[in-house]
């Protein structure tokens, strides 16, 4: 693929061309190695528009359809059930998230489908309580590869970083609440994510809210 920008390209269109039709959803047993060969295509292969917004629209089909899929089975089952159907799906998502951080690397999007793209994968996946759609650790390492490459994008900064203060607000509430102990302190609330006048800026951990710190901040 490096050494031929023609294969590189071939392969991307007929990966896509695969990927994008209707036989292709979130239940298909789909290898790794799939997505790791589109990548890679996507990477080698002259830059164009149209394979990095298709790739973007196809890995964006397929993460709806997987959360669809598992939100369905919380309805029908619980427990071990559940676990089943994430990770059934778990090498799907996967390499849609990782095919998804290469389009956007190589591709900066408009602001609607960066929109799309952080609420799938984050509201939906990393922030979503409830069905765990991002079931594998390495789902979860490249939704937040996703995450922090669709952030080069300053309104869509703005917004990630609102989300989090608030998903951190609302969990630190939560915790407070049922351990009746005292509220979280955080160093600043303004909605312009400016420094605060203290000069400090930070949250203080109230135990279990660590990895929710290191991710904000």
């Amino acid at each position: 693929l490096t050494s031929s920008p023609e294969v590189a390209a071939m392969t991307a269109d007929r990966c896509l061309r695969l990927a994008s039709s209707s036989h292709f959803t979130a239940r298909s047993p789909t290898p790794l190695p799939f997505f790791t060969l589109l990548g890679q295509a996507l990477s080698a292969a002259p830059q164009t528009a149209e394979h990095l917004n298709a790739a973007t629209r196809t890995t964006m089909r397929l993460l709806r359809g997987a959360r669809r899929l598992v939100r369905r089975r919380q309805r029908e089952h619980l427990g071990r059930q559940l676990d089943d159907a994430a990770r059934s799906v778990s090498d799907v998502v996967t390499g849609c998230l990782r095919v998804l951080d290469v389009a956007m690397k190589l591709h900066t999007a408009d602001s609607e489908t960066s929109e799309a793209v952080v609420a799938e994968v984050l509201d939906e996946g990393l922030l979503h309580i409830g069905a765990p759609v991002f079931h594998s650790p390495s789902t979860r390492s490249a939704a937040v590869n996703v995450v922090n490459t669709v952030m080069r994008v300053p309104a869509v900064f703005a917004r990630v970083a609102k989300t989090l203060t608030r998903f951190q607000l609302s969990a630190a509430e939560g915790l407070a609440k049922a351990n009746s102990s005292r509220f979280v302190r955080i160093m600043h609330t303004n909605d312009d994510l400016t420094r605060a006048p203290s000069g400090y800026v930070g949250l203080v951990n109230q135990g279990l809210t660590c990895y929710m710190n290191s991710l904000l901040q």
